[in-house]
């Protein structure tokens, strides 16, 4: 169907309206094409396919269509209750490997409160879901932004489910092992963590695989080698293909983008610019594939290659998976726009979709001369004396004729890809094909039936706000519109709808639910989310008459901007914003209102000399956030060397069986900061299970004088720390040096020394009875395991060191 009378709405994010166009512009090499499959998704975002050729796509509304024999099914698999502001929504599918035998299904979905996105199973009948069915897997992390949520799922050839989540506007959770946020996630069916994952066994960080992620969009396996790919938006600059085939990698992410000279990271695999100059400029990385299908008719040099897609530049690129420096070429251009999540089909084909036609396309390769029809013409529905036009794509050898029926009968002169009708009559109501052939062949194309109808569009009208107004990140907007109709009068309510739409650069995302059934309401600004200051928001009315006829108006809203600028006492050393380091002062442009995240590390070197962190000019931690305010500001970090000498005690050792916690008192003076993010003279230690952690504070006095302390804290049960006088090891509780003596044991033996993490730091093969061994232990819990050359457990024991 096509709109009857609109005002340039993006498709891309109407759910009240649904209708297409196409892109007969696109740009293949010889025997490709990008070949229409099915149509009719609202918001699509993701798919899968399964065993038997049915591809699941996911729409962002909530509902799981089913595309099978190249029809999309009118019953969605299933339809969940979600939560679509911004980019939230149903937004991962995969099927289990094991589909054929379990029929498992995984969904990744926003809440309908929109806290937090869920992992759920679900259990197919046929093209439907058992009701009840659905056994959830596992909840992520709160969401506080309406956008980078992640959601992708894809089944590893190990079988485990990977699960990409973004940073949520929160780019220093990227590198917080103890947050979702950020990561690419390696879990069981069930949720829990596979006990091979990197940090197996240390609470949340469990179910991490790679961490350093701003908004992993997508992901895909190689199909032989198991080679994992991450795609990951950028923010400023560039677009990342990174591998994370290994676990426990860092990414980089906020600390850098594309590559860089970090040792701790990892460089993307291959990374692309923003712009939009040439076929490898983009702005959003939103689908990749690894095309080495079992079987395809695609020629040599197109296979074994990684295919991407980007949101805006409406390309599909491809790099080489065999070469330490990948090399790119274009494999299409013009394709259907706003495309993500592109996949290799079983039939040895590529796939992706089109968020602005509504549709799933292919990309086939025809060796043969006869014509194909790449696009068919769709139906269409207009006003008395607007215009219509029917369009078709097709490619095949020599050029290509065209003739236009129009209920079987030939229109005289209609011999172009396009049949337009500048006023339609009510007679020209009707079935519409064309004919394409050339001198092998000759192909219909499918009937598109036109709708004329007798009643005039109403108009909608947007009373408020006006159109080119401003705004600040936090702030509501109110506003309020009506409709008139020439036939009927006045619009009822009920056919009025609010869009909002957030403009980010040259693409679209997204922006705040506004409501449906209302003439005025009002929106919500987001003040965490995207900081870039080339973005605005456009709100659109929809109104449609009792006849379904529609029209549409928008205005636009503006940001106001403020700088802030960040400089240090000395000037010249490294601060942050949202985790990307600078060189003090530094000087951002920013919405006002809108939160930002500035820090410093406590320690830098300045000149060959440490400095320490003192405070902020406003008060605040090394690490801050704040809303922009409205009138330029400046944040400064002083920095001294240590001239306050403070002592928070010694080190020390806390039963928890006695006791949890522990106060460490600073002392007084005018500003403290631990490094737990304490801003007080005391705090109190305590853990909940075995562990040793450290614990500092540095303090300020009124002359600007800095102190530093820390103090080690080991936690652990008591009872499983026995000081043995007769086959022991004498040093605890008091170990005044790092000597330990071996005595009265029964044989000669192996001594091994185990540090909490599992590491082997000590092996000595010589110890014998009476044995006296020197070692230099830090602070903290181990074990020690005294073997007999028979390879026999004489002892065990744990060791508490406590310097």
């Amino acid at each position: 169907m096509s709109l009857l009378r609109t005002k340039a709405i993006p498709m891309v994010l109407l759910s009240f309206i649904s209708f297409i166009t196409k892109s007969f512009s696109q740009s293949f090499p010889p025997g490709f094409s990008q070949v229409y499959v099915a149509g009719g998704f609202t918001q699509p975002t993701t798919m899968d396919q399964a065993p038997d050729g049915r591809f699941f796509v996911a729409q962002q509304s909530g509902a799981l269509r089913v595309v099978k024999n190249g029809t999309l099914l009118s019953r969605p698999f299933i339809t969940l209750s979600v939560n679509t502001d911004g980019e939230r929504g149903l937004l991962g599918v995969a099927v289990d490997p094991d589909f054929t035998n379990n029929n498992f299904i995984y969904l990744c979905y926003s809440v309908p409160s929109g806290s937090y996105n869920r992992i759920s199973r679900f259990t197919a009948s046929g093209d439907t879901v058992v009701p009840g069915s659905e056994v959830t897997v596992l909840d992520l992390d709160t969401l506080i932004a309406n956008y980078h949520g992640g959601g992708h799922l894809e089944f590893g050839p190990d079988n485990k489910l990977y699960v990409s989540a973004g940073d949520n506007g929160r780019p220093n959770k990227s590198q917080d092992l103890d947050s979702y946020l950020g990561k690419l996630l390696r879990i069981n069916t069930d949720g829990s963590a596979p006990t091979d994952n990197p940090y197996f066994g240390l609470g949340k960080r469990e179910r991490v695989w790679t961490y350093g992620l701003r908004n992993p969009f997508t992901f895909s396996f190689h199909p032989d080698s198991g080679t994992l790919y991450v795609n990951d938006v950028g923010e400023i600059t560039w677009e990342e293909i990174n591998n994370a085939t290994t676990g426990g990698r860092n990414l980089g992410w906020p600390g850098s983008e594309g590559a860089d000279t970090l040792t701790a990271t990892v460089d993307p695999v291959y990374a692309y610019l923003h712009g939009t100059s040439n076929p490898n400029l983009g702005c959003a990385i939103t689908g990749g594939t690894f095309f080495n299908p079992d079987s395809t008719n695609y020629p040599p040099a197109y296979r074994n290659r990684y295919y991407y897609i980007d949101y805006c530049g409406n390309w599909i690129n491809s790099i080489s998976i065999d070469t330490i420096n990948p090399v790119w070429s274009n494999l299409a251009t013009d394709i259907a726009n706003y495309s993500v999540g592109i996949m290799t089909g079983n039939d040895g084909n590529l796939y992706f979709l089109s968020r602005n036609n509504e549709a799933l396309y292919k990309v086939t390769f025809n060796g043969d001369s006869f014509p194909i029809i790449t696009n068919q013409p769709q139906d269409l529905t207009v006003n008395y004396t607007f215009p219509a036009s029917f369009s078709v794509s097709a490619v095949g050898a020599d050029t290509l004729q065209y003739q236009w029926y129009k209920d079987g009968v030939l229109i005289v002169g209609a011999t172009n890809n396009t049949y337009s009708i500048a006023n339609t009559l009510l007679a020209d109501s009707g079935f519409y094909y064309v004919m394409v052939y050339n001198a092998f062949d000759t192909v219909a194309s499918d009937s598109a039936f036109l709708t004329v109808l007798e009643n005039q569009p109403p108009e909608a009208i947007i009373d408020a706000p006006l159109s080119g107004g401003f705004y600040f990140a936090g702030e509501v907007i109110n506003f309020t519109g009506h409709a008139m109709d020439m036939e009927s009068g006045n619009i009822p309510d009920s056919l009025l709808s609010w869009v909002v739409v957030f403009h980010h650069d040259l693409h679209v995302h997204p922006g705040p639910l506004a409501g449906s059934g209302i003439n005025t309401g009002s929106f919500t600004i987001p003040n965490f989310g995207e900081t870039a200051t080339n973005v605005w928001y456009r709100l659109y009315l929809l109104a449609r008459d009792p006849d379904g006829s529609i029209d549409s108006a928008y205005v636009d809203i503006f940001p106001l901007t403020s700088n802030f600028t960040i400089n240090t006492v000395p000037p010249g050393l490294t601060v942050t914003v949202e985790g990307q380091p600078f060189t003090a002062p530094h000087t951002v442009n920013s919405v006002q209102g809108m939160f930002r995240n500035i820090a410093v590390a406590p320690l830098q070197n300045y000149n060959g000399t440490n400095l320490y962190f003192s405070h902020w000019s406003n008060g605040a931690t090394p690490d801050q956030a704040f809303a922009t305010p409205s009138n330029d500001t400046t944040f400064t970090a002083f920095f001294d060397s240590l001239t306050l000498a403070i002592n928070i005690g010694p080190d020390t050792l806390v039963c928890l069986t006695a006791t949890d916690s522990i106060e460490l008192f600073a002392g007084n003076y005018d500003w403290y900061y631990w490094n737990t993010g304490a801003i007080t003279p005391s705090i109190v230690a305590t853990s909940q299970i075995p562990d040793t952690i450290s614990y500092s504070v540095t303090v300020t006095d009124s002359a600007g004088a800095i102190g530093m302390d820390t103090i080690v804290v080991v936690f652990d049960f008591c009872s499983a720390i026995t000081p043995l006088s007769v086959r022991s090891l004498k040093v605890y509780p008091n170990p005044a040096n790092s000597s330990i003596y071996l005595d009265q044991l029964p044989d000669n033996g192996t001594l091994t020394i185990y540090n909490q993490q599992g590491s082997l730091v000590f092996n000595s093969l010589t110890a014998s009875t009476r044995s006296f061994v020197q070692l230099e232990l830090g602070s903290g819990l181990y074990q020690l395991r005294w073997i007999s050359n028979d390879q026999s457990l004489l002892l065990s024991s744990k060791l508490a060191i406590i310097k």
